[in-house]
């Protein structure tokens, strides 16, 4: 889910709090990774004074960020499987400072534009692709499921599409892989980087095709 007054992203195992945060106002920007059902807790934590969330893999990172006004939430689920998935810090920004990533485009972009790449924060099973997408609350699998389909990767040139006028949340790749009523001529071309440092990201109808 994704706070477009705050900029914070937000990642939740409940479907309660997704549809509970969709009904307020956050985006919905579908499943970020499927996480085992057994394995190492991921701890979720609190910040009251900035609103921001916090989740990692140390129970000494979560021990001493308690110790200094962070509230703990329990487990917000479990770390195990092959594909990692990657953290990096923000340091210019008040909430939203940390953001966690399967993708190492966006990892590498991020970095290039002044986030602190931080390592491997968990591990996932995959990337949750044969679940919910962004426009979807279900939990079933969907029809944008990613088997037998090629992972679509960023141009040699960095630049991406941006429908209505530059004003929309998310990028693309490939102007033929967009919804078939875009307005052509509203589409934006501008580099991946300057997407990512405007809040926006790659569509998640798009990583498989």
């Amino acid at each position: 889910m994704y706070n477009p007054n705050s900029g914070e992203h937000f990642y939740t195992a409940s479907s309660y709090e997704r549809d509970s945060l969709g009904s307020v106002g956050w985006r919905k920007e579908g499943v970020g990774w499927l996480a085992p059902s057994t394995g190492s807790p991921v701890y979720r934590l609190y910040n009251p004074n900035s609103g921001d969330h916090h989740y990692t893999l140390s129970a000494g990172e979560r021990d001493v960020l308690r110790n200094v006004g962070w509230r703990y939430e329990g487990i917000a689920w479990q770390s195990g499987g092959s594909v990692p998935v990657y953290r990096l810090y923000n340091p210019n920004a008040r909430t939203g400072t940390h953001h966690y990533t399967l993708w190492a485009g966006e990892r590498d972009s991020l970095s290039r534009i002044g986030w602190r790449y931080e390592g491997i924060s968990w591990n996932a099973l995959n990337d949750g692709a044969a679940y919910a997408n962004a426009s979807s609350y279900s939990s079933t699998p969907s029809n944008n499921s990613g088997a037998g389909k090629a992972l679509v990767t960023g141009n040699p040139d960095g630049l991406v599409f941006v429908a209505s006028g530059g004003n929309s949340d998310v990028y693309w790749y490939r102007l033929e892989n967009m919804p078939s009523n875009t307005n052509l001529r509203n589409v934006v071309k501008m580099s991946e980087q300057t997407a990512i440092s405007q809040g926006k990201h790659h569509s998640e109808k798009e990583k498989y095709q």
